[in-house]
């Protein structure tokens, strides 16, 4: 009787184990998560326009939209110079989601309270060189069932504005003189005043097709009170692209 009742219960003993045995965890479910900026595929204005270093200093907080199972949580996070990561600064608490989990991550560089509380003026303003930084905003979204595995997860930044540089090959110096315009407000000079850039937001300038061709209009100081004017065609520049314009007189050449 004894050895029947030994079987019996090694018997619920292992059908008891069998219903208790669960796939196992993703390694990083339960903690917060930090992102790695990739700026690879933003590089293109860095150099003689502003450096990544300059960039992180005036824009060190971005927003993270983490929408999981239906709900979306917002959070900042902000740039560590020292082991080059975003990481969790405020709002709500970010962690890597089970296996089997849905999700999406939008991210906005600079912060959106950032970009509410001064892209008018920056926009307006570029002159100002942190007006200028502000105003070049980056942005990536993630969509992805896969749970993620690392312990950093990159982030490939993209610019979310177009930026159009002027050249003056031909002219005296061939630098711009301070009292430039770029459609009626400063732009930003690089370092020796060879070129001078904008960043250019086709939502905020109200273009659309069905303006058709649109003139953009640049004011060049030659003397005191004394301006030459030129116009180009904007109406196909494409979000997030640079382009580059030479202003050899009479008509500007764009490249």
């Amino acid at each position: 009787m004894k050895r029947i009742l030994d079987v019996i219960f090694a018997i619920i003993l292992f059908t008891s184990c069998e219903k208790n045995e669960v796939l196992p965890e993703n390694p990083m479910t339960g903690k917060l998560i930090s992102f790695s900026p990739n700026m690879s595929e933003a590089n293109t204005r860095v150099g003689d326009y502003y450096s990544w270093d300059d960039y992180y200093r005036v824009c060190p907080d971005v927003t993270v939209y983490m929408t999981l199972n239906g709900y979306t949580s917002i959070s900042t996070y902000k740039y560590n110079d020292t082991n080059k990561l975003l990481e969790y600064e405020d709002g709500k608490l970010l962690y890597y989601p089970a296996n089997d989990e849905s999700y999406q991550i939008i991210f906005l560089w600079p912060a959106k309270r950032i970009q509410e509380q001064y892209d008018e003026e920056d926009y307006y303003n570029q002159g100002n060189f942190e007006s200028f930084l502000r105003s070049d905003q980056l942005s990536d979204t993630i969509n992805n069932s896969v749970g993620m595995i690392s312990t950093v997860f990159p982030i490939y930044f993209k610019h979310l504005r177009s930026m159009i540089s002027f050249n003056l090959p031909g002219w005296e110096h061939n630098k711009f003189p301070k009292e430039t315009k770029i459609d009626e407000y400063s732009p930003h000079f690089n370092t020796d005043s060879t070129s001078v850039q904008i960043i250019y937001d086709r939502v905020k300038e109200g273009i659309s097709k069905q303006h058709g061709v649109i003139q953009f209009y640049v004011q060049v100081g030659i003397q005191s009170f004394t301006f030459s004017s030129f116009f180009f065609d904007v109406s196909t520049l494409k979000a997030g692209i640079n382009r580059t314009v030479q202003l050899i007189y009479p008509f500007p050449e764009a490249q």
